[in-house]
Parts: C-alpha cells; structure tokens; sequence
C-alpha cells in the first residue's frame, strides 16, 4: 500500500509539491523563530543560574534608571548586605569616529547601539558569578581610578577586529584597551565597554552623586533578604537574578507557545489546500477505486491509502520546513548575534505537527473515496 501510495503521489511530482507549501513554510517559521525563543532561554539560564544577588534600580533599564548616594547610605545600616557595587550604564554617542546618535543611525539606515558600563573595578572579583567582566579574560581587569583603560565584550572585540592593548576613540576620548571578556551574547546592543565608573559618569549625563543600579550579595539565603528589601526600598524596583531568571524564563516560555500559534496558521492554511487538493485527486480517480473495490479492496483499504498518501504529503512538507527553517535560524543568529537552538526535540515536534495537519486535512477526502460504489465507479466518465 506505501509504494502505491507513493506512485499515486509521484503522477503529479509539481502538484504535490505545491500541495505541501503551506507546511512547509510553517515548519520553517516554527523552527526558525521557536529556535530564538529556546536559545534565548538557555543564554538566560547560563548568565543568571548561578548567580546569588539581588540589584536596586528604578527602571527596568539601566540607561534609563537614576539612583544617589543616599540609597548607599541607607545600605549601609543594613547588616545582612555583605557588599555593595554601584554601576552607571549608557549608550555610546561616538564611537571611532562613528556617530551613534539616533537620528545618524536612522539617516544611515541601521542602528548600532554601543552600551557602556561604568563599574567600581576593585568589586569585579567579588561577584564573578553575577556579571561576565571576569570571565575568560583576555589581558586584565581594569585597576582602581584607571580613567583610561576599558574591557570590551569579545563578539564586539572580533567584529571591530579590536584587540587588547588598542586604542580605541568614546565620545571623542582616547582609551586603551586593557581586557577583552567574554559575553554570549549583548542582546540589544552591538558592544559593551566597561570602564571606571568615575570616568563613564563623565562621558554620561549623571552627576557627581548618581548611578544607574546597585548589585549587593547578600550574607543570608538570597530569598529572605529580597524580601526585606521590597519592603524598606519599596519605591525602587528590586530584583534578584533568581526572579530575573524565572520572569525570563516565563515571558519566553509564553513566547513559544504564541510563536507556534502564529506559525500553526500558516500550516493550517497549507491543510485546506491539501484538504482541496486530495478531493480533486479523489474526483480523478473515481474509476480507480472502482476497480480496487471490485478486486477486494475495503473501504478501510482505502481510507487507509488516501491517509498514507497524506501522511508521505506532511513528512515531504516537514523534512523541507526543517532544512529551510534551519537555514533561517543559522542566518539570524549569523547576523544578529542572537543565539539559535534547534533542538532534536523541535525537529521532532515540527515533524509530528506536519503529519498531523497532513492526516486532518485528508480525512474528508478519504471519507468521500472509501463510500463510493464499486459499480458507479467504473460507471463514472
């Protein structure tokens, strides 16, 4: 019954072909965006899984967030806080003689965001699980009241062809480089420079007592003193990389779930065609399922054909969805520097949703040929 099956689908090789389009194009949007949604998952997981700190800011992002030194003043007396880091983050207006002002980035046609990060130096080492300026590291992490050296991240260090030891111009500045570090990915910006926070307040807009955030460690379970933290700082917005982390991970699981809704139209669309297009196969065939009904064939029998026929339809549509939708997932992450996962479980998913719209679409159809008569078959013209 497969090799008829296959021969029935083979008469017409470009029919068929145009049939599965529209699973096709659903598998590929399936994977290529789920795949966005999963590696962005998994980078969150591996910055925030094992890092213990609770931060302080008044918006959700640092280059929008101002903070003063009366805040320290008030950590301070809180004894279960085991240390404190103040950071200034902003966007780069020049860098190397590029303008990254807005309105140049949209005059040019593309936007590139450049994010500094201005740090105390000296509490790096103390929450290298919290942030990446000490990971895999290139040459050295910058020293105290260093105003002229900076870190870059090592995705910008490669596409700039930047190496430790260059001189490299920020706001119309001149800084050496003096470690290069190692970030999966800057979502939302091109590059991240760190630097002194002395100096990145002088090329910012904040004033001799503002930051952006505060990240503190705590000396008890990270938990409890978050909670207390609501509470005393309740009109800032405190968050812990836990809770970070499982927001995250939340809004992206969401994500997915819309992700395959929106893909599932298109493939769902792709199954009223082939829902048409195996009803017309069955009208062209009428004298054929006469003559198979009249040698013995069941009416089961063939319900059983027009099914596998439809079944060979969705795996051709979910073999060429996956191929295409690998390119297109290997393409954003080339581009983008977001990261892509295509899982053996998406494939295996994608390919399971293909039959399935394949067998729905064609149970009509088959409805329709496995009723019709044996006599009036042969009869038909």
């Amino acid at each position: 019954m497969i090799q008829t099956s296959l021969k029935n689908l083979l008469r017409n090789k470009v029919r068929s072909l145009l049939t599965s389009l529209g699973i096709i194009i659903g598998v590929a949007v399936i994977i290529s965006l789920v795949s966005i949604s999963e590696g962005l998952k998994q980078e969150a997981n591996s910055q925030l899984g094992g890092a213990e700190y609770i931060q302080i800011s008044n918006s959700i992002t640092g280059a929008t967030s101002t903070l003063n030194t009366d805040l320290l003043k008030r950590l301070d007396k809180i004894n279960d806080v085991e240390i404190y880091a103040s950071e200034i983050s902003f966007y780069i207006k020049s860098f190397n003689g590029k303008d990254l002002s807005a309105s140049s980035s949209a005059a040019a046609g593309t936007i590139q965001l450049i994010q500094g990060i201005g740090l105390e130096p000296e509490k790096i080492p103390y929450f290298k699980n919290a942030l990446p300026y000490d990971n895999k590291l290139q040459g050295r992490l910058l020293f105290k009241n260093e105003k002229n050296g900076v870190m870059i991240n090592d995705k910008f260090a490669k596409d700039e062809n930047l190496f430790v030891g260059n001189s490299v111009e920020i706001n119309g500045r001149t800084f050496r480089i003096v470690g290069i570090f190692t970030l999966e990915t800057s979502i939302g910006a091109s590059g991240t420079i760190v630097m002194n926070i002395d100096t990145a307040r002088e090329l910012s807009n904040y004033k001799e007592d503002e930051f952006s955030s505060v990240y503190l460690l705590p000396k008890i379970e990270t938990k409890t003193l978050f909670l207390r933290l609501k509470e005393i700082f309740s009109e800032y917005r405190v968050s812990s990389s836990q809770q970070s982390g499982q927001s995250l991970n939340n809004f992206l699981g969401t994500l997915t779930v819309a992700l395959w809704f929106v893909s599932s139209i298109s493939a769902f669309v792709g199954g009223i065609g082939i829902m048409n297009t195996m009803l017309m196969s069955v009208m062209e065939r009428i004298n054929e399922f006469g003559v198979l009904k009249a040698i013995g064939w069941k009416d089961i029998h063939i319900t059983y054909m027009i099914l596998l026929e439809a079944v060979l339809l969705g795996l051709t549509g979910g073999v060429i969805g996956t191929l295409l939708g690998l390119i297109g997932s290997y393409m954003v992450e080339a581009i983008t520097s977001i990261p892509t996962i295509v899982s053996a479980g998406l494939i295996f998913q994608a390919m399971i949703f293909a039959v399935f719209v394949g067998v729905i679409s064609s149970l009509y159809p088959a409805s329709v040929a496995s009723k019709m008569s044996p006599v009036e078959a042969v009869r038909y013209e």
